[in-house]
């Protein structure tokens, strides 16, 4: 059984993530990026021996499944510069005890970051926290920021960036990627 799919940068691969990825059940590295891959990946998300997803830098719609947080095995998930909308599923929080690299950046989520990321402890330990988008509106919960040593988080739709950046007992979180002057 295939436990490995890596065609990553090569741009002659285009067109859908076939639904049938999801019959993939035994799968635990799926790196896809850097090609141009469009539609919906929802059926990624149901292949619960998932281990390693590496989809950045492709042109994927639809949202992040609240299915994710049955990925158990997750370590890794890197889903940046796609299109991705919707909120942030809180089922995210249930990777606490896998999740160690999360990159959710440059796409179109919206609403406010679930304050069960900060049960992504791993993630805390490992600097791997990445999310800024402009549609990330509202403060971020003060568990995040009590969590987590660095957080990249800038919310560029507003005139002045909110960024986290507060002392932490780990270290100090700073607004990363933020306009030039603000923090």
């Amino acid at each position: 059984m295939l436990e490995t799919l890596s065609l990553s940068l090569n741009t002659a691969i285009h067109g859908t993530l076939p639904t049938e990825m999801g019959q993939l059940t035994r799968l635990r590295n799926l790196f896809l990026h850097s090609n141009r891959l469009t539609g919906d990946a929802t059926s990624v998300f149901t292949v619960r021996a998932l281990q390693n997803v590496d989809l950045r830098n492709n042109h994927l719609r639809g949202t992040l499944p609240t299915e994710v947080g049955l990925l158990t095995n997750l370590a890794s998930l890197i889903v940046n510069q796609n299109r991705l909308n919707g909120t942030i599923p809180s089922e995210i929080g249930h990777l606490s005890r896998s999740l160690s690299t999360l990159n959710l950046s440059e796409n179109r989520f919206e609403g406010t970051l679930p304050k069960e990321m900060a049960y992504l402890t791993n993630i805390a330990t490992s600097y791997e926290f990445r999310i800024y988008n402009r549609n990330i509106t509202g403060p971020v919960a003060s568990e995040i920021c009590r969590q987590f040593q660095e957080v990249e988080f800038c919310n560029t739709n507003q005139s002045q960036c909110q960024c986290c950046v507060v002392p932490s007992t780990r270290g100090t979180i700073t607004g990363v990627g933020c306009p030039e002057g603000q923090t």
